[in-house]
C-alpha cells in the first residue's frame, strides 16, 4: 500500500483591487475532424468562479451563430485546452472565430477573438498526453500532402524550437520525439508549421498537447544515516515542491524537493531498508535496490578506562549516536544511560547508580538494537588503607584505595566540614585543614553526575595536632616591614600583633611571612600570637616594634 504524504503549502493573499487576467491564444488544432481550443488563465483573485470555458462564433463577421462549451469551476493559472467536433456550422463555412471566458460572482471575463480557419488535413488530435523526454508520440491522420521541405515540426509556442519527425509509409502516422530541457509539469503544443509562412488564418497543424513528466535516477547512494539528506537527481525534474511529482520511500509518497529529510520519511516507519522510487503522475518506478540505514558494529564503541564508580560518566569514542537517533533508548546494566558527544571525538557515557559489575552499552529503537562487544566495568568506591597518620595544619595525609584521577571526591574528619582531595589513579591526598586539634576519622565522598551523594565511612583515622609557634625574625621591626614566623601549621592561623591582626604575604605553612600595618603607632616590646579555632599560642621569643 501507498500512503500520500505532503506538508500544506501557503498561498499568497489576493489583492482584492487587482482583476483577473486571461486570454486567448491559437487553436492546438482545426480540421474537419477536431477543433482544440485554447487559452490561459494569467492571474486570479478572491472572485468566486462559476464557470469558464470557450464562446464559438461560426465563420466570419455577422454571423450571430454562437456555441458556448463549458469547462466548470474548477480552474488553475495555466494553459486550458478543450477539444471538440466541429459543429455543422463550421464544417459548412470551413472557418470561425471564438474566445475564452471565465464567469465569477461579480462579473464575466473575455479573452481577444482568436480566428481559425479548419485545415484539410485530417489529424486525430490527440489532448492530455503525458509523456518524459525522449518518448514517441504518434499521431494518426491523413499526411499525404505533408513533406519535409514544405512543414516543419515545432512545439512551444512561445519559444519555438524544432524537431525531427517521421511519416510511415502509408501516409496515415506521425511520429516524433518529446524534446528534453522541460521541467515537469510543463504544457507543449507540438504543431506543423508550414515552411513558407502562416497566412492571418493560421495554417499550422496542431498534433498534439503534451504535458511533459519528470523522471528520476536511481540513487548513486544506498546507505545513509539516519538524519542524512537525500539528494536526488534526474530528467526533468521540478523546481520545487509539485503535486503530481512524488518520491517513494518505504510504502509512503512525499512531494518533490532538491533536499529531502530521511528521518522526516521514516521516523514511522519501522525498518532498516526501504524501497526506493517515484511517481510522476502517470509512472511508478521502484528502483531494484533499497536504501538502507547505517548502524554501529559492535566493535564500533571504545571504553577508554577500565572502570567507573556508579553513577558517573567514562571517557569513550567511537560511535555518533546522532546519526543513530533511530535508536533512542540508551541503557546500561538494565538502567538508563546517557551518550554526550564532543566534538573531537572525547565522548563520555553517563551511567546509572548500579552495582558493581561489567556491562555493555546498549541503544535500541522499535526496528534496531545496537550492543557494544566492549563492556563497561563498574565499581564501587573502596578505600583500602586504615592505618593512622598524624599531623599539623597542612600536612598531607595519603588515603590509597581505587580513586580514578580527574573525578572529584570530598574528605570529611569526623563531623568538621567537607575538604576536596589531591587524585591520582589509585590514591587521594588531603591537607590537613584548620580543624580542632584531636583524633578524627576519614569519611570519603563523591557527588555523581546526577546529584546523588555517596559516603563511605572509614577506619582511616588522622590525629591533628595543635599548631607550633617557635620562632621569629627578625626580633624587631618598623610599621610596613615583613616578618618571617617559624613553627609548625601557622599558616592556617590568624596572626596578631597585641590587638592588631598582620598580614599574610605568602611563606610556607610552617614559615609564614606577615606584613605590619603603616598604621600602628604604638612603640615597644610586644607579643606576637596564633589564633587556631578557639586557642591562642604565643611566641616564645618577644618582638620589638620600633
Amino acid at each position: 500500500m501507498i500512503c500520500y504524504s505532503c506538508k500544506k503549502s501557503e498561498q499568497p493573499t489576493p489583492v482584492e483591487n487587482q482583476p483577473l487576467k486571461l486570454e486567448t491564444i491559437g487553436v492546438d488544432a482545426a480540421n474537419r475532424k477536431s477543433i482544440v481550443f485554447a487559452g490561459r488563465v494569467l492571474y486570479l483573485n478572491s472572485e468566486k468562479i462559476k464557470d469558464h470555458g470557450f464562446v464559438l462564433k461560426s465563420g466570419f463577421g455577422t454571423s450571430d451563430v454562437e456555441k458556448k462549451y463549458s469547462l466548470g469551476t474548477t480552474i488553475q493559472i495555466g494553459k486550458v485546452l478543450k477539444k471538440i467536433e466541429p459543429p455543422a456550422e463550421v464544417l459548412e463555412t470551413g472557418r470561425g472565430e471564438y474566445r475564452f471566458y471565465i464567469e465569477t460572482d461579480k462579473s464575466t471575463y473575455y479573452g481577444e477573438t482568436v480566428k481559425f480557419q479548419l485545415s484539410n488535413v485530417f489529424i486525430d488530435y490527440q489532448t492530455g498526453l503525458l509523456a518524459t523526454a525522449g518518448e514517441t508520440i504518434t499521431v494518426s491522420g491523413d499526411f499525404k500532402d505533408v513533406k519535409k521541405e514544405n512543414y516543419k515540426l515545432r512545439c512551444d509556442y512561445n519559444s519555438p524550437i524544432e524537431i525531427d519527425y517521421n511519416i510511415d509509409a502509408t501516409k496515415k502516422k506521425i511520429t516524433f520525439t518529446v524534446p528534453g530541457g522541460y521541467r515537469h509539469g510543463v504544457n507543449l503544443s507540438f504543431y506543423l508549421s508550414p515552411i513558407q509562412g502562416v497566412t492571418n488564418l493560421n495554417s499550422d497543424i496542431g498534433l498534439a498537447s503534451v504535458s511533459i513528466l519528470g523522471t528520476l535516477t536511481p540513487p548513486t547512494q544506498y546507505n545513509y544515516n539516519y538524519n542524512d539528506y537525500l539528494r536526488l537527481s534526474g530528467v526533468g525534474l521540478p523546481p520545487d515542491r509539485a503535486s503530481s511529482f512524488y518520491v517513494i520511500i518505504g510504502d509512503k509518497l512525499f512531494p518533490y524537493y532538491q533536499e529531502l529529510l530521511l528521518s522526516d520519511m521514516i521516523y514511522d516507519q519501522p525498518k532498516m531498508a526501504y524501497r526506493i522510487g517515484y511517481y510522476n503522475g502517470r509512472d511508478t518506478v521502484i528502483f531494484d535496490k533499497k536504501i538502507t540505514l547505517n548502524t554501529p558494529k559492535s566493535t564500533d564503541l571504545v571504553i577508554r578506562r577500565s572502570f567507573v564508580h556508579p553513577g558517573r560518566s567514562i571517557p569513550v569514542t567511537g560511535i555518533i549516536p546522532y546519526n543513530y537517533s533511530f535508536m533512542p533508548t540508551m541503557s546500561v546494566g538494565g538502567k538508563t544511560a546517557s551518550y554526550y558527544p564532543t566534538w573531537n571525538g572525547d565522548d563520555k557515557i553517563t551511567i546509572s547508580d548500579l552495582p558493581d559489575g561489567n556491562y555493555p552499552f546498549i541503544m535500541e529503537g522499535p526496528f534496531a538494537r545496537f550492543e557494544s562487544k566492549e563492556k563497561i566495568v563498574v565499581k564501587s568506591l573502596k578505600i583500602t588503607g586504615a592505618s593512622s597518620s598524624k599531623g599539623y595544619y597542612g600536612a598531607q595525609i595519603k588515603i590509597p584505595g581505587n580513586f580514578i584521577a580527574g573525578d572529584h571526591y570530598y574528605a570529611r574528619l569526623g563531623d568538621q566540614g567537607d575538604e576536596s582531595l589531591q587524585v591520582s589513579n589509585g590514591s587521594a591526598t588531603l591537607d590537613i585543614p584548620n580543624i580542632k586539634p584531636g583524633k578524627v576519622k576519614i569519611t570519603v565522598m563523591y557527588n555523581d553526575d546526577h546529584g546523588k551523594q555517596h559516603v563511605f565511612p572509614t577506619e582511616h583515622q588522622v590525629e591533628v595536632l595543635a599548631p607550633i609557634f617557635d620562632d621569629l625574625y627578625p626580633k624587631s621591626a618598623k610599621p610596613g616591614d615583613v616578618i618571617t614566623l617559624k613553627g609548625k601549621g601557622l599558616g592556617y592561623c590568624a596572626i596578631f600583633m597585641g590587638g592588631v591582626r598582620l598580614i599574610s604575604v605568602g611563606g610556607t605553612i610552617d614559615q609564614p611571612q606577615v606584613f605590619i600595618p603603616r598604621d600602628v603607632f604604638f612603640k615597644g616590646k610586644v607579643r606576637i600570637s596564633a589564633q587556631y579555632k578557639t586557642d591562642w599560642i604565643e611566641c616564645k621569643e618577644a618582638f620589638e616594634l620600633l
